[in-house]
């Protein structure tokens, strides 16, 4: 499981899905995100993503 405000991907979409597949890639359960930081809300590409990957 991996924790984050998002920082690093909040503003770059095509950095977001390369992560959540390297996540997948190694294993990782799952990916939380703190809202309230760099998102409000979390996007809806961003679960679509985890969704395909089962990061939820």
């Amino acid at each position: 499981m991996v924790l984050t405000t998002g920082f690093i991907f909040y503003k770059d979409i095509a950095l977001t899905k390369k992560l959540l597949k390297e996540l997948h890639d190694v294993s990782c359960t799952a990916l939380c995100i703190k809202i309230k930081r760099f998102y409000d809300t979390i996007p809806q590409f961003l679960i679509e993503e985890a969704a395909r990957y089962r990061l939820l």
